[in-house]
């Protein structure tokens, strides 16, 4: 525990700015006198080991700060240390704070899976894979976030239900094989295998056939 504790210091040890410009010089001060002040006892409480604490007094200056660096380490914290309501939370404020940011929408179809809320999380991983414009490196990044979450039939689903609402890809394939071998839907592992084999050969034929059109 007192490797997690060095390691979540880091997440805290760093300036606050970026507050509202429209308020006054002395209202600025007082906003960022309150930043500082959360932050502060946020590692103190890092320093004691009390990890909700921390997160809690991090989420108040996410809060007040509208410096959307603040948002993002407290929905990492959140995810870290598994908080699931208040990563919910981080990650709608870094998104506010930061609308062309794709990363919320991970964090949060994260933490949906993580709440069973299983329609919500297709919908945050939906997003996330638009925001980012290319369904292969989306659907990567999905599968290594559903691949390490304990709820293997839950994690196929949403994999199933992405890769229908972006067909096609080898990645969408790879990664609902890999999830359904690992829920123990054998025939759903065996079906995306033999798609991922057609997608490949289609690749490889379509490389073939422009490498005689380039002769």
């Amino acid at each position: 525990m007192q490797y997690l504790s060095l390691c979540l210091v880091g997440i805290v040890l760093v300036g606050c700015a970026g507050l509202a410009t429209n308020e006054s010089e002395a209202e600025r001060g007082d906003r960022q006198v309150a930043v500082d002040t959360h932050t502060l006892l946020a590692e103190v409480a890092l320093e004691r080991q009390q990890f909700a604490t921390a997160a809690d007094e991090l989420m108040q200056a996410a809060l007040i700060s509208e410096n959307p660096s603040l948002a993002e380490r407290t929905t990492r914290l959140a995810h870290q240390l598994e908080l699931t309501e208040l990563g919910l939370r981080a990650a709608d404020r870094w998104n506010a704070l930061a609308p062309e940011d794709e990363r919320p929408f991970w964090f949060s179809g994260v933490f949906e899976t993580r709440s069973n809320r299983l329609t919500r999380a297709i919908t945050e991983f939906e997003a996330f894979i638009t925001a980012i414009g290319d369904p292969s490196t989306g659907l990567a990044l999905v599968l290594e976030a559903l691949a390490t979450e304990p709820y293997a039939d839950a994690a196929t689903a949403i994999m199933q239900s992405l890769t229908e609402a972006f067909p096609g890809t080898a990645a969408g394939h790879y990664a609902l094989a890999r999830l359904a071998l690992r829920s123990g839907d054998f025939e759903l592992a065996l079906d995306n295998a033999g798609q991922l084999g057609i997608v490949i050969l289609q690749f490889t034929r379509h490389g073939e056939a422009g490498e005689v059109v380039d002769r």
